[in-house]
């Protein structure tokens, strides 16, 4: 049986942490495509939806929270399959993002970048 390789999408304004997480994610084999805004975010659905999102809470143009509601009229289940990152101390923004249907969320950090990409892998197992 072939094994299908897995969509992701990345939507972050932050230049290098976009770059960073996507070229670990084509090195582990993963299909990505990234964008650096959230107008340019919605383009990457218009040619289908990916296996699971990372976006920014921070985004230009609007927050990613609201980037995932707008997406729900056309990819209903694209919340569930969301990873939130933002750089925030702050976790106010939780209970709205719980509320768009987001369960996951991790802290954004130059160091981290292994973790975000440890916690996509997980959530893609999740959702087998």
């Amino acid at each position: 049986m072939e094994k299908t390789v897995k969509k992701i999408f990345v939507v972050d304004d932050d230049e290098l942490a976009n770059e960073a997480l996507s070229s670990k994610l084509k090195d582990l084999g993963y299909d990505v495509s990234s964008a650096a805004s959230s107008g340019e975010g919605a383009k990457l659905f218009e040619n289908g939806e990916p296996d699971i999102l990372a976006v920014d809470y921070l985004l230009s143009g609007q927050n990613g929270i609201t980037f995932v509601e707008n997406l729900k009229e056309k990819h209903p289940h694209m919340a569930s399959r969301t990873l939130l990152m933002t750089s925030l101390d702050n976790e106010a923004y939780l209970p709205k993002a719980l509320e768009a249907g987001i369960k996951y969320h991790i802290k954004k950090t130059s160091g981290n970048i292994d973790l975000v990409v440890e916690m996509l892998k997980n959530i893609l197992k999740e959702e087998k």
